[in-house]
């Protein structure tokens, strides 16, 4: 497929204003290919720690981190400048990443990683890598937000699953228990006790959740945070899904 390398002979003074990477861009533009080695430099620890987020093994991350780089000096002629170059390397960078974890996960969300290093990525690990790619693979499109808006979007969200995860896992036991001193006719105390237990954990995914809006409806318009708690009720389906497949990994055969 053949690129074309036209652009705009300028950018908006707004545009230039906000990406500090202007005079890089258009040096490249210009045929000085030594200013993408100087985009390399500005942003490789930037895109080695997006890579790193998604597989915590350095070597691994180099290497994504890499072809992030290879991914972006072949399609930077076509960038049409609509975000900045961070926003656009970050987007390379989480699809690239998102499709190796989706290339190493079987569709349930169990371990499906090369027996490489398999001491390496425990389960539980590898289960919230699992939803976090959920997240980042159907957040933009069904909360209906652009490449940028999500960039900005992307910690919060990162610390949301995380936070997320280790909540819904203690919900989880937290409500078996709940239902198991009932089976076995309990005592006050053990109900009390469970009840106690299944109010605070159930406090924690609430305010779990909470935070998170906090952080992002203002970074959004009515509809998107509308569609945002619709998308969620469907990503915590999705999460009880996957810690079921693995408290019960015998379901289903």
């Amino acid at each position: 497929m053949h690129m074309e390398r036209t652009l705009e002979a300028s950018m908006p003074m707004a545009a230039r204003n906000q990406d500090p990477d202007v005079e890089l861009i258009e040096r490249y533009f210009a045929g000085d290919t030594s200013a993408f080695d100087e985009i390399m430099i500005r942003y490789e620890r930037q895109i080695y720690r997006v890579c790193y987020r998604f597989v915590e093994h350095r070597e691994d991350a180099m290497d994504l981190a890499q072809d992030v780089f290879v991914k972006a000096f072949e399609h930077l002629p076509t960038f049409r400048r609509e975000s900045t170059l961070k926003t656009w390397l970050y987007r390379i960078a989480i699809n690239h990443c998102l499709n190796h974890v989706k290339k190493h996960l079987q569709v349930a969300g169990t371990p499906a990683f090369s027996q490489q290093r398999p001491q390496q990525r425990p389960a539980r690990r590898v289960l919230q890598d699992a939803v976090l790619g959920f997240y980042v693979s159907e957040f933009q499109q069904q909360a209906e937000v652009s490449g940028e808006t999500f960039a900005k979007i992307l910690p919060f969200l990162q610390q949301f699953v995380q936070d997320r995860f280790e909540v819904s896992q203690r919900r989880i036991r937290a409500l078996n228990q709940l239902r198991q001193a009932i089976q076995r006719g309990g005592s006050d105390e053990d109900l009390k006790r469970a009840i106690r237990d299944f109010d605070a954990a159930d406090a924690d995914f609430q305010s779990n959740q909470e935070k998170f809006l906090s952080r992002v409806d203002p970074l959004l318009d009515a509809r998107q945070q509308a569609k945002l708690r619709i998308f969620q009720v469907m990503a915590d389906r999705r999460m009880r899904q996957l810690l079921t497949s693995v408290r019960n990994p015998n379901r289903g055969q």
